[in-house]
This record gives structure tokens, C-alpha cells and sequence, in this order.
């Protein structure tokens, strides 16, 4: 089982889902010894396409029956892909597939439907009127790729007659600069905002923790995923938040390769 980030809260909850999952199958199926399933999970530091495509190598090299990945690229890893095939191993897609949909079978939330309800919130907490900025986690990964563009539909086809406007979409995992410097540049080139989306638990937090610094905070704020820090500051800082459940995901996508 190969995750997308090892530094993110989002995937440590995932990973002891699916060690729940292995626990549980070995003891309702009395599996012992060499007969026990067994899960090996790893992720890169960070979003690194780089490492993740070593970590599936290393895997792949171990023959193992099934291999899990949320892809960090979703272009990158076509020959790790095909090679699984050509060996017989089942690919199993978790939170974010490949492009070419090597996967055969797929453990995610609904990415379309959860960000068009993220941006109907926001367009609703700002009487629909204003400029938003959206900051992505990556555009390299197929959530990245589909929560940015569902926001984006969802206004030119339901609301196409109000004063919405996006301003700027960033892209953490692609710019330069700290997680402080890369808000303040936003907030900066962009100082009469209504409100930004997020689409993941890292670009909330980020965002989050530059703002609590601010005397006020003149725009709304609508978040992805959850940690006890977003949680303490829905109806503070934040609007609200899209939780999705990563335990039960890890936890189904051993189901689905078992």
C-alpha cells in the first residue's frame, strides 16, 4: 500500500484503517502463519512523484498478490503499472487514481460532488458576490485536478448570472516559498477577497494557521478533510469543512484487494 504523503494526518488515519482491515480478516478467517494476510504501506515525504515511484519499484520487486496506491503523479507511474499487470498483481486505487485508469478497482470519496457542495457553501456565505481564490494541494494528483475543477463548473453552470469571480488558483505543492510566504503572497496580490476554498487538509491547515495571525479576517474560508485543528475552527475561522473518512477508505481498500 503505497499513500501519496507521508507528512500528512490524512494518510496516517488511512493506514490504521487498513491495518484494522488485516487484523480483522486474519481473525474472522482464522489465518495463521504463512497463510496471514499481510500489509506492507509506505509513503514519500512530502508529494515527492520521484519517491513514490521507488517506494512501487521496491514493492513490486516483492511480488506481492495486490498492490494499493494513491498516486502522487497521476502520469507518472504507467510502466510500474503495466509491469504489475504483465506479473498478475491486482491494482487497487485509494483517494486518488492514475489517469490512464490502470486501477481495477477504486476506494475514494466522490471528489466531484464534495467540491461543488465545498463551493456552493462558500457561494452561499458570501451572498454570491465576490472574488475567491482557490488553493490546491497539487496539480499533478486526479484530486487536485477534479476538486479545482468541479468548483470551477459548478459556478459558470449554476451561477453564471452572479458576482462570482476567481481570482487565482494556487498550487502549494508547485510553488516556491513556505507555507507563510506562499499565503501572504496570495492575500497580498489579492486584498479584497470574499474567500478562499481549499482542497485538502494541508492547504487548510496552512491557510488556517497564517490567518489566526491576522487582526481580522475579511474573507470566508471553506476547507477539505479534518484534523482537531480545522475542527476547532469551523464556525471561527472557517465556514466549514468537506470530511471525508480516510479510516473506513484504508479500511475498504484492503477489502477490495483482499
Amino acid at each position: 500500500m503505497v499513500a501519496t504523503n507521508g507528512n500528512d494526518q490524512f494518510f496516517d488515519i488511512i493506514e490504521k484503517g487498513a491495518q484494522k482491515a488485516v487484523e480483522d480478516f486474519n481473525l474472522a478467517l482464522g489465518y495463521t502463519g504463512k497463510d496471514k494476510i499481510k500489509l506492507s504501506y509506505a509513503a514519500p515525504k512530502g508529494e515527492d512523484v520521484v519517491e513514490q515511484i521507488n517506494i512501487i519499484d521496491q514493492f513490486l520487486d516483492k511480488a506481492p498478490d495486490a498492490l494499493c496506491v494513491a498516486f502522487t503523479d497521476a502520469k507518472a507511474c504507467k510502466t510500474q503499472m503495466d509491469m504489475a499487470k504483465n506479473n498478475g498483481i491486482k491494482i487497487i486505487g485509494f483517494d486518488t487514481s492514475d489517469d490512464k485508469n490502470a486501477v481495477e478497482t477504486m476506494v475514494a470519496t466522490d471528489n466531484q460532488a464534495a467540491a461543488k457542495e465545498a463551493a456552493q457553501k462558500m457561494f452561499e456565505a458570501i451572498d454570491y458576490k465576490g472574488k475567491i481564490a482557490i488553493v490546491v494541494h497539487n496539480s499533478l494528483t486526479e484530486t487536485g485536478q477534479v476538486r479545482k475543477q468541479a468548483i470551477i463548473d459548478h459556478m459558470t453552470q449554476n451561477h453564471n448570472d452572479k458576482e462570482i469571480q476567481f481570482v487565482e488558483i494556487v498550487y502549494a505543492a508547485q510553488e516556491e516559498g513556505s507555507k507563510e510566504e506562499i499565503v501572504s503572497e496570495l492575500l497580498e496580490k489579492h486584498d479584497d477577497l470574499a474567500g478562499v476554498i481549499c482542497t485538502n487538509l494541508l492547504t487548510t491547515e496552512m491557510l488556517i494557521d497564517y490567518v489566526k495571525n491576522l487582526e481580522t479576517v475579511p474573507f470566508q474560508i471553506v476547507g477539505f478533510d479534518t484534523s482537531e485543528k480545522i475542527i476547532s475552527e469551523v464556525g471561527n475561522l472557517l465556514v466549514g469543512t468537506m470530511a471525508q473518512d480516510p479510516y473506513h477508505m484504508g479500511y475498504a481498500t484492503v477489502v477490495a484487494a483482499a
